[in-house]
């Protein structure tokens, strides 16, 4: 199972990449642009998104990636900052994320629905 994280930070990135290899997944990070390339360009199971991310956000990610690759299994994560936490990942929902987690997210949690999907 590949995952690709999306997420406009470099230290989350880094921090959740390493924390989600540890536990036994292939994970590879991108901000949101070359997230977009790597999405069209490799084959990814889940794809664990940040919703507030300059430059393509995670909706507009969202939707995109329901465009090219329906199969994939959306995993939405917010901090908030401009708009709150709870509504960037009501949007999430509402464009079909799968799960939603609050930034900081407890890996341990964020690996078990990517393992055991909600479906």
């Amino acid at each position: 199972m590949r995952i690709l994280l999306v997420d406009d930070d470099p230290l989350v990135r880094e921090s959740y990449t390493l924390g989600l290899i540890e536990r036994g997944l292939d994970v590879v990070s991108a901000d949101s642009r070359e997230g977009l390339h790597r999405l069209a360009s490799g084959s990814f199971d889940v794809a664990v998104v940040d919703m507030l991310m300059p430059d393509v956000d995670g909706g507009a990610f969202i939707v995109w990636s329901r465009a090219t690759a329906p199969r994939l299994r959306i995993i939405a994560i917010s901090g908030g900052g401009a708009y709150s936490a709870e509504s960037c990942l009501a949007v999430a929902e509402g464009l079909g994320a799968e799960a939603t987690f609050r930034k900081p997210v407890n890996l341990d949690q964020l690996r078990d629905i990517i393992i055991n999907p909600r479906r």
